[in-house]
């Protein structure tokens, strides 16, 4: 009785300590899930892909550029590109050559900005490539079946006089789990008890080592081999930490075995999330026990890593624990309004939320074959929930792991696949923000007098950046007192070609110096510690089923070889006059008129007088037009053809179609526009029937140079150079059957579409695909999140 009012004493009391457990986002990393719009692929395939960025199951803002590698089981990079992220995702494609071997590859994806946070590798994801004409000898037979274990203490260690719970694990060589039993003994080969797995060669056992010295198991394979296996070694002293579920949240219990009492003082129960701490609190513990309840309520979904630490940060015992809130996931419906398993047939889906939300979320539909069956596409859930630990290699979908799993299993995961090297190795976020210089494609560096060191303090750079579909853009950046320059939010494909030109009041001559961008690798790939793969799924010893595979790769080859040559076309036209092309470009409205117009055209024509502005060079030139100079910067512009009463008929003067008025102080501004700087002059006299309006003296227009004409102006001080932008992606072709088409279809990815967007004003998506030749199951993979922080996880199997 004494310790059962104990022990609801200590529950009471810790539930009390732990009622504040609460949980906020300062500095936590992102986390990245890839969609693939199917998990296995024919060589010369192509991977089409949506990837999501999360902070803490939010939509990620940090970063603005995605990378990803495709990797071969080396660690090779076969090939890479760079994405922007948009919302927190990004979209693209990569094309699979047709050399790859038959096999397992990795897709590589991260950002800088978890590279720098993390210091760790970059995020993995398995897919798998058939190609039965370039296949190791590996796939070509079936093996021998091998089997392994592996023990896995709860809290990371055994120590000597307590109450341990080793958890286990049987796998063949491909991974699978495998059913087992077996029979626990003491280093003096005493039995001490049996256990056998309880799901998927999962399992567990209890038992409290009297002496120390070597604990080992005998186990029995379906097999009928027998072997014997060490468990790990037993520790004189130490602290075990040991969780189970409750209705409030999390049970715990710490024990200790310590020669010196002194040392759990100061010692205190962290839980982490997303290296974030969620809770700090002391421990206090009566004849060597502290237990408790750790409230989850206001946890987010997740891996909760519970550690008991030293006031020295001294990690004793650790454990882990998934955190399942049904509300981290939206509800989404698939109502299949038109079905259909004939070959081209059409069918209709549509997709509803049922929250009045915004969401962002990709679509997949897939024919189902054998392959198909072995490669399920990962779940978002999964993968963002669980990214710290190895669990986002198996196929479980959290959203509905209450359905699949039961608890007693879930946790099996956990303890089976993190080892106490993921808590020890976890890096705790000390609050210290990672500054986010990152905005898309930046251009910066430092501006210097040409054939110098002597860096330019002041004026401005303008660029023309050119792309390779003769497109152009026109932009500017201010100079510091220090000489540096920054254009950022670039966001273009390919190579492009940036011409740059210094402008200001002097006109002297420039280099420019970029700065390097400045990327962070990824760590060297072990990726034999990625975990074990299944190959056998992609054993080639079937042989109806490998010539089946043979004519589906010749079908994509076929398909990736048709090319469509567009007829010869035949264009005439007539090449206009150089002041036409300048005038429509400058002018507009009842301006662009060059009915009895004088115009002069400085970009083709540059002027060659010394003139030192405008009204100078115009001096003369225009019949009808007088310009009389009243000052340094001051002139008085009026029409000898027009007649008032009044005395002299002044003429508007405009800048840019910008009137600056009539007299000589205010025309003054237009006096002092260098002559370099002007493209286009035009004047449009007052006597003009077709231009009512202008006024009596007429109007004299003046337009400074823009864009290409900017940058071109002063050849001599113009330079150049390429500069790599965003990898280019395609888009999906989605087939549509109009009319009968009696070609051959193997498509496996019948419909792909990662541009969906849910709003509150259309929460239904419906969407039309076509079946391919001789299929008779659909897969539907939806995926994405919500701006609310939501996960949408569904898959659905029609037949």
């Amino acid at each position: 009785m004494k310790y059962l009012l104990l022990y609801i004493f200590l529950l009471i009391f810790s539930s009390q300590i732990f009622s504040q457990c609460d949980y906020s986002i300062s500095n936590s990393r992102e986390n990245i899930f890839i969609h693939t719009d199917k998990e296995f692929y024919y060589a010369g395939d192509t991977i089409w892909f949506k990837s999501y960025l999360s902070t803490a199951n939010n939509p990620a803002t940090t970063s603005t550029n995605y990378f990803i590698d495709l990797l071969d089981d080396d660690g090779k990079i076969i090939s890479s590109k760079k994405i922007p992220i948009f919302n927190g995702y990004a979209i693209g494609n990569i094309a699979l050559p047709d050399s790859l071997h038959h096999g397992f590859y990795f897709l590589q994806h991260y950002t800088n900005h978890l590279l720098k946070l993390t210091r760790t590798n970059a995020y993995l994801k398995p897919i798998a490539v058939i190609n039965p004409l370039k296949t190791d000898q590996k796939y070509l037979h079936n093996y021998e079946a091998e089997y392994q274990i592996n023990f896995f203490p709860e809290s990371g260690n055994i120590i000597n006089k307590l109450n341990n719970t080793i958890a286990f694990k049987a796998l063949d060589q491909f991974g699978n789990g495998v059913p087992i039993s077996g029979v626990l003994f003491s280093p003096e080969g005493d039995s001490l008890l049996t256990f056998k797995d309880s799901y998927n060669g999962r399992g567990r056992f209890s038992f409290i080592p009297e002496i120390e010295g070597e604990y080992y198991a005998k186990i029995f394979f379906p097999d009928g081999k027998l072997k014997k296996h060490k468990l790990p070694q037993i520790k004189h002293e130490g602290v075990l930490i040991r969780i189970a579920e409750n209705s409030k949240g999390k049970i715990f219990q710490v024990l200790e075995n310590l020669d010196d009492k002194k040392k759990l003082d100061g010692v205190n129960l962290l839980g982490i999330m997303y290296n974030e701490i969620v809770f700090n609190e002391p421990l206090k513990f009566i004849e060597g026990i502290s237990e408790g309840i750790i409230p989850i309520k206001k946890l987010p979904a997740g891996i909760l890593n519970i550690l008991v630490s030293t006031k020295h940060n001294n990690v004793l015992a650790s454990r882990s624990a998934f955190i399942n809130q049904p509300s981290s996931f939206a509800t989404l419906s698939i109502n299949p309004s038109h079905i259909d398993f004939h070959s081209k047939s059409r069918n209709e889906i549509s997709l509803t939320l049922s929250d009045t939300i915004e969401a962002s979320i990709s679509v997949s539909v897939i024919a189902m074959n054998s392959k198909t069956d072995y490669f399920n596409n990962n779940s978002i859930g999964t993968n963002l929930l669980m990214q710290n630990s190895k669990l986002q290699l198996k196929n479980i979908r959290v959203n509905a792991i209450n359905g699949s799993l039961s608890t007693d299993e879930i946790d099996l995961q956990f303890l089976t696949e993190l080892t106490e090297d993921s808590v020890a190795n976890m890096k705790i976020n000390d609050n210290n923000e990672i500054a986010n210089t990152e905005n898309y494609i930046q251009l910066k560096g430092k501006i210097f007098k040409e054939g110098t060191h002597k860096p330019v303090t002041d004026g401005k750079l303008f660029f023309l950046i050119q792309g390779k579909d003769s497109a152009s853009s026109y932009f500017e950046t201010e100079i510091t007192e220090t000489g540096d320059f920054n254009l950022d939010a670039l966001v273009y494909e390919d190579s492009i070609k940036i011409s740059y030109q210094y402008m200001s009041k002097k006109d002297i001559r420039i280099d420019l110096s970029l700065d390097n961008e400045i990327f962070v690798k990824p760590k060297t790939l072990n990726l034999t510690s990625y975990g074990i793969l299944p190959y056998d799924k992609l054993m080639l010893s079937d042989k109806l089923e490998t010539e089946s595979i043979v004519k589906q790769k010749k079908y994509f080859e076929e398909k990736n070889k048709t090319v469509k040559v567009l007829s010869e076309v035949i264009v005439e036209t007539r090449i206009k006059r150089p002041v036409v092309v300048i005038n429509k470009k400058y002018t507009s409205g009842i301006y662009s008129s060059l009915n009895f117009a004088k115009t002069f055209d400085f970009i083709n024509e540059p002027p060659q007088s010394g003139a030192q502005n405008v009204f100078d060079y115009l001096q003369g030139r225009i019949a009808g037009l007088f310009i009389d100079r009243k000052g340094a910067t001051d002139y008085e512009i009026t029409s000898s053809t027009a007649r008032s009463i009044t005395g002299k008929v002044f003429v508007n003067v405009y800048v840019n179609e910008v009137p600056v008025g009539l007299n000589a102080r205010d025309v003054r501004y237009a006096a002092t526009i260098p002559l370099h700087q002007i493209a286009f002059v035009k004047y449009l006299p007052g006597r003009s029937n077709n231009l009512p309006g202008i006024g009596l003296g007429g109007v004299l227009l003046i337009y400074t140079k823009k864009g290409d004409d900017l940058i071109n102006s002063r050849s001599g001080n113009m330079k150049s150079f390429m500069y790599p932008g965003y990898s280019s992606t395609r888009e999906f072709t989605n087939v549509e059957y109009t009319e009968k088409n009696f070609s051959p279809d193997k498509r496996q990815t019948l419909y792909w579409n990662p541009y969906v967007f849910i709003t509150p004003e259309n929460k239904e998506f419906r969407f039309h695909f076509y079946n391919c030749d001789n299929n008779n199951k659909y897969k539907i993979v939806v995926q994405g999140f919500t701006y609310d922080g939501r996960l949408i996880d569904f898959e659905k199997i029609i037949e």
